[in-house]
């Protein structure tokens, strides 16, 4: 019986630090923190690191088109490796974050902001509804945040909390700019 508890301690152990934390409600933060990102490379100073930030465009054959965010932390020296950053994203470790537009509404926007308390990512994503009413229709957004680990042997963007839009929107992005964001 002791050797059954041992494994069931560790098994949740495990469980624990490997599945993001979402249970906890996160708050707005000030639009002076929101970093306006350029298409190309952003480099961003965030403690002794220097994160690169590439948005690049993905446009398909469809009425739908993506903004792509590669985040990479640049070496001291220049022979050195670039290191790609990872984000814990809600189906496991996940290398870009992303928006989703489609020809009619914004399903998942993107953006990052910086306090003192270091790198974030947002992501809020349109929820509650099938497709094409997904498209088509206002719903409530989901709003997740992420936060940089400034950790150079492992760099990831770490989940830290969500909180669920009031109102319904056409656009997730507009979710961002009218909640999550504080003027």
């Amino acid at each position: 019986m002791k050797l059954k508890s041992k494994f069931a301690v560790l098994a949740m152990s495990a469980l624990c630090i490997t599945v993001p934390a979402w249970a906890a409600t996160v708050n707005p933060v000030a639009a002076k923190t929101e970093l306006k990102l350029k298409d190309g490379v952003n480099d961003i100073k965030t403690g002794d690191m220097v994160v690169r930030i590439v948005k690049s465009y993905v446009s398909t054959a469809t009425a739908s088109s993506h903004n792509v965010y590669t985040v990479f932390i640049l070496p001291e020296k220049n022979e050195t490796q670039w290191l790609l950053v990872t984000n814990s994203a809600m189906d496991g470790d996940d290398f870009n974050f992303s928006n989703s537009e489609s020809g009619d509404s914004n399903r998942r926007a993107v953006t990052f902001y910086k306090t003192s308390e270091g790198l974030f990512a947002v992501q809020a994503e349109k929820e509650g509804l099938g497709e094409p009413a997904n498209n088509m229709k206002k719903t409530s957004v989901k709003i997740r945040v992420f936060q940089f680990n400034q950790n150079w042997d492992v760099p990831m963007f770490n989940g830290t909390g969500e909180m669920k839009s009031k109102a319904r929107y056409m656009d997730a992005s507009d979710a961002l700019q009218k909640e999550f964001f504080i003027k």
